[in-house]
């Protein structure tokens, strides 16, 4: 009788062992599987934040350069407003300098635009509207128009690109006025 309960008395803790160590293998994966989610979560928002931050970036060179555009053609004695700024739709890179290139059919955005306002890296690592280079997932738009009065442009950057499948958009504005009157 004695052995008979030591007998079940084993049975009954090698199946509470069996038990445990299940229970304790399943945590041990769901932590796994929680760190490598979290891993993939982190590594994606990373790629998230740098389109964000080369989109904001490129946007912000599209009004720097058409500054640029004004700011030479003012230097020139015989010029006058609006100092090469005319209504349309454009693409400018640093390799161009100074020079707004017009976009067939003036898109309205640049979706519209197609590849003309695709954007390439060149060699140096700089963004340029140049098919020779390697293209990258982003386009750009340069838009001016009239804004409140013939003395003031307003001057659209829009940078596009795709991510995760989904379309993105980054859009910056600023207004440019004649300075230098007559």
């Amino acid at each position: 009788m004695k052995k008979n309960r030591a007998h079940s008395f084993l049975a009954e803790q090698r199946g509470q062992i069996l038990l445990e160590t299940i229970a304790a293998l399943g945590i041990l994966i769901m932590g796994v599987f929680a760190v490598v989610g979290m891993s993939l979560t982190t590594a994606r928002s990373a790629n998230v934040s740098s389109n964000r931050i080369v989109a904001v970036n490129l946007a912000r060179e599209g009004l720097e350069l058409v500054r640029l555009v004004r700011d030479t053609n003012w230097l020139d004695p015989n010029a006058t407003w609006p100092y090469g700024l005319l209504n349309g739709s454009y693409t400018i890179d640093s390799e161009s300098g100074d020079t707004l290139t017009a976009v067939a059919g003036s898109p309205a955005s640049v979706q519209e635009c197609g590849s003309a306002c695709a954007l390439y890296i060149d060699a140096q690592g700089r963004y340029t509207h140049t098919p020779t280079s390697q293209q990258t997932n982003f386009s750009r738009l340069v838009i001016i128009q009239d804004a409140g009065g013939l003395e003031t442009k307003r001057v659209l950057s829009e940078v596009y690109w795709s991510e995760n499948g989904r379309s993105q958009r980054y859009v910056v504005e600023t207004h440019l006025s004649n300075w230098r009157p007559e």
